[in-house]
């Protein structure tokens, strides 16, 4: 009885260190958005360093550093998805609104590279991250041209007007004429939009979008429908 008793004593910040460990990796796949996996990352870091600050010259010690191999590399699998995982959605976030929050948008490109550039070479995932890494910067050095966002915010508005004034059909025929020249106002706003500008690729999608649903209008226009 009194062996074991010193043997539990012994081990006792082993399994308190354990116990917490399990707990932090237990909050981290129970959250459910990268700003909660990103605090369970910090918390499970924490745990682990406090496992890794027991004396190596304990028995509790020794059989943490048998342990900590493997921890380390589930919280390292862990850690390194999670940088990712934020980098894209931060891309994904600066995409949405880079022509009208420019500099918004930069800034959420600096934090995915921030991110990005916390995953070691030799991590299996290292050449993902590089690429991806690669091409945030682009996007973030790319200047966004006020004049042109202001033409795409124009069209925009112009846009969500001809949209929301269509809902609720049947219109007459002056009420389409009114949809018609609002769509067709969107689109002269990015036509003024030049080639060598940084978002003319995503002003000619927008057009497309625009030109069809114009087209949509102006067919039973024409034929007096």
């Amino acid at each position: 009885m009194h062996v074991k008793f010193l043997l539990e004593n012994a081990l006792s910040p082993l399994n308190e260190g354990v116990n917490s460990l399990v707990a932090a990796k237990q909050q981290y796949e129970r959250a459910t958005s990268l700003s909660e996996k990103e605090r369970a990352i910090a918390i499970w870091q924490a745990e682990i360093d406090k496992l890794t600050e027991i004396s190596s010259q304990t028995f509790a010690g020794k059989a943490a550093q048998t342990k900590l191999l493997a921890y380390r590399r589930d919280f390292e699998d862990a850690k390194i998805s999670t940088f990712i995982a934020a980098a894209e959605g931060f891309d994904a976030e600066a995409e949405k609104i880079k022509t009208t929050q420019a500099q918004t948008a930069s800034e959420l490109w600096r934090q995915a590279i921030d991110r990005l550039n916390q995953v070691p070479i030799d991590n299996p995932h290292y050449l993902e991250a590089q690429t991806l890494m690669a091409a945030y910067q682009i996007k973030q050095k790319t200047p966004i041209d006020a004049h042109s966002s202001t033409f795409i915010e124009a069209s925009k508005q112009y846009a969500m007007s001809a949209a929301k004034s269509s809902q609720n059909p049947p219109h007459t025929a002056g009420e389409w004429e009114q949809i018609s020249k609002l769509w067709s106002q969107a689109i002269a706003q990015l036509e003024n939009i030049k080639v060598a500008e940084p978002v003319y690729v995503e002003v000619q999608r927008l057009l497309v979008e625009y030109q069809t649903n114009l087209g949509i209008i102006e067919n039973p226009l024409s034929t007096g429908n």
